[in-house]
């Protein structure tokens, strides 16, 4: 079954997969020109330059820069390539048979069915690589694998144990990696996009600046890894274990979360925008300096978590779990918290403006100074809340509970009190002017 982020990053995005050629070739045409007539090119400057099928057997390359190089099917039997840079070069197919290749940089190469022998001079890391694309996994025990700068592109790895294994730099674009195991694994800069990941054991591992866009992760394990930086656009996160994972700044836009959990993780300066975070265990998280506009917490647990100068326009938090959350000064007007939990939170001077808090429990709060004018709190718990000093000018407080409430100086003028519970309530300097009373009275101006 294709995944769907085929069709969300092709149509959706409107961003395709084409690689551009540079608007201006590296190649120096002297040199190339010189290679192809002598074979001898030390130090050349040939990156980019299309040496497909190209006849360079005992050719002298030393040094040469040859980066992104087109060099598959190309003859360079016993060629001399001793510290050439050959990153992102096409080798596939090439003979490199009694090459002497020491020193070389293939980070990003192309390796599949590239030939060599006994003779050929290779980094063991390198004749790893070029085995496993050419031949397959097999039974080779890649754990602590040094893959560093890897192309493993497309690669079958699903069930692969790849604990404590290097893969800093390496590309793994569409790669199987379904129920392996990289518990411990240096992924730091690696390349996943649009990689099977589910399932994956990826616990206590570095995945700094990894591009893990529009991945499958669903119901994988990343316990207490590092993804500083990591960009998880689009990515399928569903059920995925992300407790105490640091995720600073990292990119989770569009991602879907669905029923993750984020437990004690940090998030601080992260990108959540339009991500759906519906069901998300976030207790204890840091969510400070987040970009949460247009996320969907419908249902999440945000207990005990630091929004702080977070972005919080066009939240949706029904059914939300916020006890004791710091939303103190916030900008949430129109937002959304029906049928939700704010019991004990920090709600201090925030603009609550119309919004929508039918039925939430908002008991024992700090509402001192908040703004809620024209906010409908049908049915919402405000037992012992603290609404000193707050505008509730025009809001809807029907069948509310406001037992023990502290409205001292509170603006309620045109608020809709009817068949709410005042018992206790403390009243002193509040304007209650135009107030529908809970018998339905209206209580006079004075």
């Amino acid at each position: 079954m294709v995944p769907r982020a085929w069709t969300v990053w092709l149509s959706g995005l409107g961003l395709c997969l084409l690689t551009l050629a540079p608007s201006a070739q590296a190649v120096n045409p002297t040199h190339l020109a010189r290679l192809l007539a002598t074979r001898r090119c030390e130090r050349c400057r040939l990156s980019d330059a299309d040496l497909k099928d190209a006849f360079l057997r005992q050719a002298n390359l030393n040094g040469a820069n040859l980066q992104r190089a087109n060099l598959n099917g190309a003859d360079l039997r016993d060629a001399f390539l001793l510290g050439a840079d050959l990153r992102g070069a096409d080798l596939r197919q090439a003979n490199l048979e009694g090459a002497n290749l020491m020193g070389a940089q293939l980070d990003g190469a192309r390796l599949h069915q590239t030939r060599v022998n006994d003779r050929t001079l290779l980094e063991g890391r390198w004749r790893l690589v070029r085995d496993l694309v050419t031949e397959g996994v097999g039974d080779r025990d890649l754990r602590e694998a040094d893959l560093r700068g890897a192309n493993l592109d497309g690669l079958d790895l699903r069930g692969v144990d790849l604990t404590g294994a290097n893969l800093t730099g390496a590309t793994l674009e569409g790669t199987f990696l379904s129920g392996s195991r990289l518990s411990e694994a240096t992924l730091t800069r690696s390349n996943f996009f649009l990689a099977d990941l589910r399932r994956t054991q990826i616990d206590q591992a570095n995945l700094d600046q990894a591009n893990l866009r529009a991945s499958d992760l669903r119901q994988g394990n990343l316990h207490q890894s590092t993804l500083h930086e990591a960009n998880l656009g689009l990515a399928y996160l569903t059920l995925a274990d992300l407790s105490q994972t640091q995720l600073t700044n990292a990119n989770l836009s569009q991602a879907e979360l669905t029923g993750a959990n984020l437990r004690q993780s940090d998030l601080a300066g992260a990108n959540l925008s339009q991500a759906n975070l519906r069901q998300v265990a976030l207790e204890g998280a840091n969510l400070a300096g987040t970009n949460l506009q247009g996320t969907d917490l419908t249902g999440a647990d945000l207990s005990l978590v630091n929004l702080q100068r977070s972005n919080l326009v066009g939240i949706r938090l029904q059914q939300a779990t916020l006890v004791g959350a710091n939303l103190s000064r916030r900008n949430l007007r129109g937002a959304d918290f029906s049928q939700g939990n704010l019991s004990d939170a920090n709600l201090a001077r925030v603009n609550l403006q119309g919004a929508n808090l039918t039925g939430t429990n908002l008991s024992n709060s700090n509402l001192r100074g908040a703004n809620l004018q024209g906010a409908n709190l049908q049915g919402a718990n405000l037992q012992g809340a603290n609404l000193q000093d707050a505008d509730l000018q025009e809001a809807n407080l029907m069948e509310a509970n406001l037992r023990f409430t502290r409205l001292e100086r509170a603006d309620l003028s045109r608020a809709n009190l009817y068949n709410s519970a005042l018992q206790g309530v403390f009243l002193e300097g509040t304007n209650l002017c135009e107030v529908i009373l809970p018998n339905g009275q209206i209580h006079p101006c004075r």
